[in-house]
């Protein structure tokens, strides 16, 4: 990437967290109810996004999706009963 230039993560079009240009992280506050999209945009020295060569904005998204029900607590009930790992959020 270009000298300048920062990853930041965007939540709901709203910028939640800003790292440098190798990498950028943010803990989700709280308790996570609802299913989340996360948007990650390199951005330059201007504060635009930046594109490639074919003018595509450089973004990358990852969705949260949070398994709640009562089904997947009586799964993780016994994943932890007998030591399986896994994570239920």
């Amino acid at each position: 990437m270009p000298d300048g230039c920062k990853l930041v993560i965007y939540e709901n079009g709203q910028p939640v967290a800003t790292g440098d240009s190798k990498s950028v992280s943010y803990k989700i506050p709280g308790e996570l109810s609802s299913a989340k999209t996360y948007t990650v945009k390199v951005i330059g020295e201007d504060k635009a996004v930046m594109k490639d060569g074919s003018g595509k904005e450089l973004n990358a998204t990852v969705s949260v999706t949070v398994k709640q029900g009562l089904w997947n607590n009586i799964i993780a009930f016994f994943r932890k009963l007998f030591r399986m790992n896994s994570v239920t959020i």
